[in-house]
């Protein structure tokens, strides 16, 4: 935080000993974006991060973040920071910065890649647009104001909406019938959101088409891990529901090709509408019913069976009828 002075809060200026490459003239000027963003926001943008309350919604604040910044870097058009720039040079660690971010990207799994660069590129085209229709005031809304489903970044016209994700009541159920306090600790609970599903589909299909019309249409989402109390036993249950039948088909279609393509075409139909699958560390049971679909993941294969028969057999809740 640089200190206002008469004529304004002052400059940034990086010096080093030999011409810096040019590869990472961008990146100086990516992270002097970050720079302008905390001071418009306030200094806030590290506790927005911090207090996330989803995967979903920290990705839809990391795609306006890092989307205002590549699209703001000093290789755009007119780049707004060129003046900023005083003296950049760069010494000669230049090597083990690239040695250190490749191992960085290669220790990555291939959606946390996908997830990773998202918000860099898809995130800049969203904003981009956004730019292109509203100007950067749009952007500096947004700033001020993150959407919190990477479904709004995704889909200008439900941004334009301000539609947020489906709340979804059925874990309550779930706790009280099926995984019981008795013999479960309370779950840890998340919402994964519409990128993050189709990077899911992406990265196992590696078909872009099947994953965009599986994931398009997504209403919201509940991921839960369960513990057994004595320690022995680990539950993951995930309830998926869309915005309407055509996209439940959709979605339908799309996760059980991700689930074959995922077990390596070795899940099997274990009881109408549940797919299963038993790995040499646990298993998993993709559910379909009429309003939503459940995956059950276990570290023992009873445990996936028994979580999937009990959801199977009951009724959930219909997020399509006005009375929910």
């Amino acid at each position: 935080e640089l200190d206002s002075g008469e004529d304004g809060p002052g400059e940034v200026v990086i010096v080093s000993s030999s011409p810096m490459p040019a590869a990472f003239v961008g990146v100086i000027s990516h992270e002097l974006v970050h720079f302008l963003q905390d001071q418009w926001t306030g200094w806030r943008l590290h506790d927005w991060y911090r207090d996330s309350q989803t995967t979903d919604e920290l990705q839809a604040l990391r795609w306006v973040v890092e989307g205002d910044a590549t699209l703001n870097e000093l290789y755009g058009e007119d780049p707004p920071l060129l003046e900023l720039l005083v003296d950049i040079e760069w010494g000669p660690e230049e090597n083990s910065e690239y040695d250190l971010w490749y191992r960085a990207v290669e220790a990555l799994s291939p959606q946390d890649s996908v997830n990773l660069f998202a918000a860099y590129d898809q995130g800049s085209d969203v904003l981009a647009r956004l730019r292109s229709r509203s100007g950067q005031t749009a952007i500096d809304a947004l700033l001020l104001d993150p959407p919190e489903s990477s479904e709004q970044l995704m889909h200008p016209n439900r941004l334009e909406a301000d539609e947020q994700p489906i709340e979804l009541t059925d874990l309550g159920r779930l706790r009280e019938e099926i995984l019981t306090a008795s013999q479960w600790d309370e779950p840890i609970v998340d919402r994964m959101g519409e990128q993050w599903l189709q990077s899911l589909i992406v990265t196992a299909s590696k078909n872009p088409y099947v994953a965009s019309t599986a994931a398009t249409g997504w209403g919201s989402d509940e991921m839960a891990l369960w513990l057994s109390q004595d320690g022995e036993m680990e539950v993951v249950t995930w309830q998926i529901v869309f915005d309407d039948p055509w996209e439940h088909k959709e979605g339908v279609s799309g996760l059980r090709r991700w689930f074959f393509s995922h077990t390596g075409n070795e899940a099997e139909a274990v009881l109408p509408n549940v797919l299963g699958w038993d790995g040499p560390t646990g298993a998993a049971r993709l559910i379909t019913r009429p309003n939503a679909i459940w995956l059950v993941a276990a570290t023992e294969p009873s445990i996936a069976d028994e979580v999937a028969h009990k959801i199977r057999n009951r009724i959930w809740t219909n997020y399509w009828t006005a009375d929910r």
